[in-house]
C-alpha cells in the first residue's frame, strides 16, 4: 500500500538527518602517544609532522618552540624574531593546532600581515586536519567529525554526532572543533592585522561566549608596511591596544609574534628591543652567528658566482671553487642551522654566503640576520648614533650642574598630547652638560613613544581644551623648571637664564605667545621658531638687519609684532649641527657635551638625539648642512637640546676652546704647584675618564655674537 505523503516527507527528513550524523568517533590509536606529546610541544612536532620538519631542528628552533610552548601553557607575551625561510610559520601554525587539540585554549586569534596571508594560515590549518593521517589516529574527537565533510565546507551547518548538533565550523578563516573534541567548541579564528580583530567573539553551543584566550601574530609586515612610518605606527597600535586587549576588560591575553626585521626601526625591530617594549620577552636570531674569516677566498667565489648568474649558468665552477677551498673558506663561520642548505650547495655556510651575495649585504643583514645595518652609518659627514650619545655619560647626579657650567637654559618643545624639555647647562668654550631632560605630565616608563602616551596635558588638566590644558602645562613646567635653584657640584646655586618654547606646533603659536607674555617668568621666555634654509640660498647670518632686532649666530629676534612679545627665529639646520659636533667632540674637550649619569638611564634620549640624518649639499657656490628625520624615529629630545644650545647663544655663549684651555691650563699649572695641587695630579693622572680640571669661572658675557670657529666648518 503506497505511503501517503506525509510518511514520504517523514522518510526523507529522516534520511537526511541520518545522512548528516556522522556517528561518535572512534577511540585514539595510540593514545599514550597522544598522551605524551600532550605537554610537549616539540614532541607533537616531531611525532604528528615528519613531512614538514624533515631537517633536525636548530637550536634556534629549539628555543623558539620553547618560547611558544610557555606562552600557550604559562601565558605571557613573547617575541620571536627568526630569518626568512626559517619555518617560522609553520611553527606557528603546529603550536596552533597543538595548544586546540589537547585543549590547553579556548579561543585562538592568529593574525598575519594581511588578508591573504590570513587565509593561506587557515587554509594549512585545515589541510592538516583534515589530511594528516597521524592527526586522524590520535584525535579522532576532534577530526573524525572534519573528515566526514568530504572537503565539501557546508555539510558542517547541520551536521550531528548521535543525534547531537557538532555545531562544526569550517571557513576560510574559522575554524570551530566540534563539541566531541577536548574543550569542545574550541576556536581557531584569522585575520590580516588591518583586517577586522576589534571585539572577536565566539558563541558556544550551551549560548555563552568565549573571547580569544591566545594569540598568534605571524610575520605581522609586509615588505612595503616596515619602510612606511605611518605603517609601522598604526600596526604597533593595532598589536598593543586591539590585539592585546582582545580578552576583554581586566583579563589579560597569551601572545607569541614570530617574525622577521626588514628595516632598521620597523614593528619586529622595534618589538624587540627590550628598552622600547620590556612588556615582550624576545628572541632574535640569526642565519649565521659568525661569518668566515677568509675573506678574499670568499670575494673570489662572489665573483664567480656573479658571473654564473649574469650568464645564467648552472653554479658548477663556483661551487668546485668551495669545495677545494672549503677547509679554509669555512674557517671562523658559526652557521645558525647545519642543516640548512639547497640540494646543490654542499653546506650551510655556502648557502649563507649565497644569500649574501645575491640578496645584497643590507638585505642579509636585516632578513637573515635580524640585525639591520643603519643605512645613515656612513657618508661624507659623521652621523650622531646612539652608542656615540651612551658613551658621554658622566656618572653625575641628574640635576646637579657642573661648576664649569656658567649659564643654564631650557628648551621645550610642543606636542599634542605633551611637553618635552631638556635643561643643559653650559661652559664658557660652548661645551656643556644635559643636567635633566623629561616629559611633562611625567609618562612613569623609561622608554615611550608618542602613541604610546596615556598621561596627556588634558588628562593632567581635567579634560581642559587643548589650548587651556597647553596652557596650564607650560605654566606649571616652566614655574618647576625656573622656580627652583639648582644645585651646583661646588655647593653654590644656579638658576635657569633663558627659555625657548617652540612656538610653531600646529595651532599653538597664540597659547604659546600669550603664555610668554602673562608668566611670572615671561623676562626669560621666548617663543620660537626653526628655520629650515635652503641650499644654496642666503644663510641667516647674511640676512640684511632690520631695525629693532637682534642678531646673533644664525638667530635672530625680531622687535615685538601685533603679539606684542618677541620671538625667536634660528637656522635649525645649522644648531642641529652645533648639538651634534658637541656630541661627537671626546670627552674630556671643553666644547664637548655630557649627559649626566649612566648610559643605562638614556636608551631613549640616544634614540632622539640620533635620529636625524646630517648630509653637506653644495649649491650656488655655498656649503651648508641639511637634516632630515630617519623612518620611524622620533626627534622631540634633538630639537628641546637645540633649543637649549639656541637659548645659551642669545646668552653669550660662544665656541671658543682655545682661551678657555689656555686658562685651564694655567689654572691647573697653578694648582699643581702645590703638594695638595700635586696630590690632585696623581689621582687624576689615575683615573683618565674623570673630568680635566675645570676652568675658572667668567662672569657670563652680555652680547649675541658668533659662533667662533663654527662657520667655517660649515
Amino acid at each position: 500500500m503506497p505511503s501517503s505523503s506525509a510518511d514520504r516527507v517523514l522518510q526523507t527528513a529522516e534520511r537526511r538527518a541520518a545522512g548528516r550524523d556522522v556517528g561518535a568517533p572512534p577511540p585514539p590509536k595510540n593514545p599514550k602517544r597522544r598522551k605524551k606529546c600532550a605537554r610537549d610541544l616539540l614532541a607533537f612536532s616531531r611525532t604528528y609532522f615528519p613531512q614538514r620538519f624533515v631537517l633536525e631542528f636548530s637550536n634556534d628552533h629549539l628555543r623558539a618552540i620553547k618560547l611558544l610552548q610557555s606562552a600557550v601553557l604559562d601565558g605571557g607575551q613573547f617575541a620571536v624574531a627568526m630569518p626568512r625561510g626559517s619555518g617560522k610559520t609553520t611553527v606557528c601554525e603546529v603550536a596552533c593546532l597543538w595548544a586546540i587539540l589537547n585543549g590547553h585554549r579556548r579561543f585562538i586569534f592568529v593574525v598575519a600581515s594581511d588578508a591573504a596571508a590570513a587565509e593561506s594560515i587557515c587554509s594549512n590549518l585545515r589541510a592538516e586536519l583534515d589530511g594528516n593521517d597521524l592527526l586522524g589516529e590520535d584525535f579522532p574527537d576532534a577530526v573524525h567529525a572534519i573528515r566526514a565533510l568530504e572537503g565539501i565546507a557546508r555539510r558542517a551547518e547541520g551536521q550531528t554526532s548521535e543525534g547531537e548538533r557538532t555545531h562544526l565550523i569550517w571557513t576560510k578563516n574559522e575554524v570551530r572543533l566540534p563539541n566531541t573534541a577536548p574543550g569542545g567548541g574550541s576556536v581557531i579564528r584569522t585575520a590580516g592585522i588591518t583586517g577586522r580583530i576589534r571585539g572577536a567573539k565566539a558563541p558556544l553551543s550551551d549560548g555563552s561566549q568565549v573571547r580569544p584566550d591566545l594569540v598568534l601574530v605571524d610575520d605581522p609586515q609586509t615588505d612595503k608596511s616596515a619602510k612606511s612610518p605611518a605603517q609601522v605606527a598604526s600596526r604597533m597600535k593595532t598589536l598593543a591596544s586591539t590585539i592585546l586587549g582582545l580578552a576583554g576588560p581586566g583579563q589579560k591575553i597569551s601572545a607569541a609574534v614570530t617574525c622577521t626585521i626588514i628595516e632598521k626601526g620597523d614593528l619586529a625591530d622595534q618589538l624587540l628591543d627590550r628598552a622600547l617594549h620590556p612588556e615582550w620577552q624576545g628572541l632574535k636570531c640569526s642565519l649565521m652567528y659568525a661569518m668566515p674569516t677568509a675573506t678574499k677566498l670568499w670575494d673570489e667565489y662572489a665573483e664567480m658566482l656573479r658571473e654564473e648568474m649574469r650568464t645564467e649558468k648552472p653554479h658548477d665552477q663556483s661551487t668546485a671553487f668551495y669545495v677545494k677551498h672549503r677547509e679554509e673558506m669555512d674557517a671562523g663561520a658559526m652557521p645558525a642551522w647545519p642543516q640548512r642548505h639547497e640540494p646543490a650547495e654542499i653546506s650551510a655556510t655556502q648557502h649563507a654566503m649565497n644569500l649574501r651575495i645575491k640578496r645584497g649585504e643590507a638585505a642579509f643583514a636585516a632578513e637573515y640576520q635580524n640585525s639591520p645595518q643603519d643605512p645613515y652609518a656612513s657618508g661624507e659627514v659623521v652621523q650622531i648614533t646612539a652608542a656615540a650619545v651612551l658613551r658621554k655619560t658622566t656618572n653625575a647626579e641628574r640635576g646637579v650642574v657642573p661648576v664649569e657650567d656658567s649659564v643654564l637654559t631650557v628648551g621645550i618643545d610642543v606636542q599634542e598630547k605633551i611637553l618635552l624639555y631638556t635643561v643643559a647647562g653650559w661652559n664658557p668654550a660652548f661645551g656643556g652638560d644635559v643636567i635633566s631632560y623629561g616629559a611633562y605630565p611625567e609618562q612613569g616608563r623609561p622608554y615611550f613613544t608618542l602613541p604610546q602616551v596615556e598621561r596627556t596635558m588634558a588628562k593632567a588638566h581635567d579634560g581642559a581644551s587643548w589650548p587651556a590644558a597647553l596652557y596650564a602645562s607650560l605654566e606649571a613646567l616652566v614655574a618647576t623648571l625656573c622656580g627652583q635653584e639648582w644645585k651646583r657640584d661646588d655647593g653654590t646655586v644656579a638658576r635657569v637664564e633663558r627659555v625657548l618654547i617652540d612656538a610653531g606646533y600646529g595651532e599653538s603659536t597664540d597659547t604659546v605667545y600669550k603664555f610668554c607674555r602673562q608668566s611670572d617668568h615671561s623676562a626669560i621666555l621666548l617663543p620660537s621658531f626653526g628655520r629650515a634654509v635652503a641650499a644654496g640660498a642666503t644663510p641667516m647670518d647674511e640676512w640684511k638687519k632690520k631695525p629693532g632686532e637682534r642678531i646673533g649666530a644664525s638667530w635672530r629676534i625680531p622687535k615685538p609684532t601685533m603679539r606684542q612679545t618677541r620671538h625667536c627665529l634660528f637656522d635649525a639646520d645649522r644648531w642641529k649641527s652645533f648639538v651634534a659636533d658637541r656630541i661627537l667632540d671626546p670627552a674630556g674637550q671643553y666644547t664637548s657635551l655630557g649627559i649626566y649619569g649612566k648610559a643605562s638611564d638614556h636608551r631613549m634620549l640616544a634614540d632622539h638625539l640620533s635620529s636625524e640624518l646630517r648630509t653637506r649639499v653644495a649649491a650656488n657656490g655655498r656649503v651648508s648642512e641639511q637634516w632630515k628625520k630617519k623612518p620611524n624615529q622620533e626627534n622631540h629630545w634633538l630639537d628641546t637640546l637645540t633649543l637649549s644650545a639656541v637659548a645659551a647663544s642669545i646668552m653669550g655663549c660662544k665656541l671658543d676652546e682655545k682661551a678657555v684651555v689656555k686658562r685651564a691650563q694655567a689654572n691647573a699649572e697653578k694648582t699643581t704647584s702645590t703638594p695638595a695641587g700635586k696630590a690632585q695630579e696623581r689621582t687624576t693622572a689615575a683615573a683618565p675618564s674623570a673630568r680635566p680640571v675645570p676652568p675658572p669661572r667668567r662672569p657670563r658675557p652680555s652680547g649675541g655674537g658668533w659662533l667662533s670657529g663654527y662657520g667655517s666648518k660649515l
